[in-house]
């Protein structure tokens, strides 16, 4: 009798096939070379049974993960990490401005221009010689909520009462996102000329990608943070890795136990490494 597929439960309920190539580029992506990911991928295949959600197996997954590659385990958590940094979209923003700051622009959050009709606020404005870029960013704390056709629309309509103040400038128009867009809004982003980021997309390039590539990470990926410590740091502006390594002495105020505090520090470094 032929083998029955291994069947996952999604978050809505539904069953999908295990897709064991797929969720050995995944950890791929979070730095494994392939042999080592094989081999985590063996490993937690012999724990998990049918009808196992997509919850557990990522809680099985990082389990197996950090016993023996813990900073691969943090990359992996990458995208839980970006559901944490709401409920306000001012956190996602500031990670936005950061990547293009490492891309060689200079960046404003949260600037107010006038337009030709009315007034708006961009969410982030990066320079870089003679570019400029206005974007919009989208959160969402959801992971199967996506951004629809309506976003693009919108955005590029206030972008374009707003085109007069970068004359002379290469402007681009783009929206990032933390889940994904829909067909729609990508079909339509292709058309109109306006550049989306969010997660693998574009492919192979997408903002999961760019996060690796440049090591902009927010804080809420570090294993050793409490969700009450999260929301401090918030409190305090501090959004990325980054921003904890150039205020680490406000860390040893808000966390007392030494050893928990050091664990912070290390996974801080190791990932920014």
């Amino acid at each position: 009798m032929k083998n029955q597929p291994l069947l996952i439960r999604k978050k809505d309920g539904s069953l999908q096939p295990f897709d064991q190539e797929k969720f050995v580029h995944s950890l791929m992506r979070s730095g494994l070379p392939a042999d080592a990911a094989l081999q985590v991928a063996k490993n937690v295949l012999t724990h998990i049974t049918p009808d196992t959600s997509t919850r557990e197996l990522k809680r099985k997954t990082h389990s197996a993960l950090y016993k023996r590659h813990p900073e691969a385990a943090s990359r992996y958590r990458l995208k839980d990490a970006l559901m944490k940094l709401g409920p306000t979209g001012f956190p996602f923003e500031h990670l936005m401005a950061q990547l293009f700051q490492k891309k060689g622009f200079r960046t404003q959050v949260g600037i107010h221009l006038q337009g030709r009709c009315i007034a708006h606020e961009v969410d982030v404005v990066a320079h870089t010689g003679e570019s400029a870029w206005l974007m919009e960013c989208k959160y969402h704390n959801q992971p199967h909520v996506k951004s629809d056709v309506k976003v693009p629309l919108y955005v590029k309509s206030r972008f374009d009462d707003l085109n007069h103040h970068f004359t002379g400038l290469n402007l681009v128009y783009a929206v990032a996102c933390n889940t994904r867009f829909s067909d729609d809004a990508m079909s339509y982003a292709r058309c109109a000329g306006m550049n989306l980021i969010s997660w693998n997309y574009p492919a192979g390039n997408g903002l999961n990608h760019q996060l690796d590539h440049y090591k902009i990470y927010p804080i809420s990926i570090l294993r050793w943070l409490h969700r009450a410590e999260l929301n401090t740091l918030f409190d305090q502006r501090i959004y990325t890795l980054h921003d904890l390594l150039q205020a680490f002495d406000q860390i040893q105020t808000l966390i007392t136990e030494p050893v928990r505090r050091q664990k912070v520090l290390n996974e801080a470094l190791a990932l920014c490494r």
